[in-house]
């Protein structure tokens, strides 16, 4: 999936940048304030952050949308970390002097998130299961986005911000399964494998960013 680039010169300049995320709550990331040296982006990096800035939002929205509708913890807990998972990009755009808009709520760019907001929002208004499924799909999403990105790039800020976002993906992709299970039903992953899904099932919630 491609969204909206917009190219901006870049120049090696000294910034600061606050690590500001979280994995579920805002106080699974507390990350120090450095002085780092800003690297130039390379097209396809600064593709990356524009596109993970609009998928964030998507999780933000359409958890938003159906925490409003359903009254459920999970997607309550987990959309202020969204929030701040979009914060995280957002700080590397400005930090790279990149121009971004972020739209309103339900309102993206890139028309296939556009789509997939539509298509999630509807099927979560069928029941509370199948809400907590798109919640567990869009962690899915996340998680093997983030990965592809991850491998194409060497910045390390890049990187290292990725990682703690893909960290935080399956922080909450267990937070939607342990749900599931309270209701007697399951999500089957769409985008990882089903290997990987039991693995970080199976593994306890992490720190991440420390």
């Amino acid at each position: 999936m491609k969204t909206r680039l917009i190219i901006a010169a870049t120049a090696l300049v000294v910034v600061p940048l606050t690590w500001a995320f979280s994995a579920c709550e805002s106080s699974d990331l507390p990350a120090p304030t450095a002085k780092i040296a800003v690297e130039p982006l390379s097209p396809s990096d600064q593709e990356a952050l524009y596109f993970m800035l609009e998928e964030e939002k998507l999780a933000r929205d359409v958890y938003q949308f159906l925490g409003d509708l359903w009254s459920h913890q999970t997607f309550l807990n987990i959309v202020q970390s969204e929030a701040q998972h979009m914060s995280a990009v957002t700080t590397l755009l400005e930090a790279n002097a990149l121009p971004f808009t972020v739209e309103a709520p339900g309102e993206f760019q890139n028309p296939e998130l556009q789509a997939l907001y539509d298509q999630l929002t509807e099927q979560g208004r069928t029941d509370l299961s199948q809400a907590l499924k798109v919640g567990a799909l869009i962690e899915d999403l996340d998680i093997a986005d983030l990965e592809t990105f991850i491998q194409a790039t060497d910045h390390p800020d890049l990187i290292r911000t990725f990682e703690r976002l893909q960290c935080g993906s399956r922080n909450h992709l267990r937070a939607f399964s342990n749900a599931l299970d309270a209701l007697g039903d399951t999500y089957a992953p769409a985008y990882i494998s089903a290997e990987e899904y039991q693995v970080i099932l199976s593994n306890s919630n992490e720190r991440c960013g420390r």
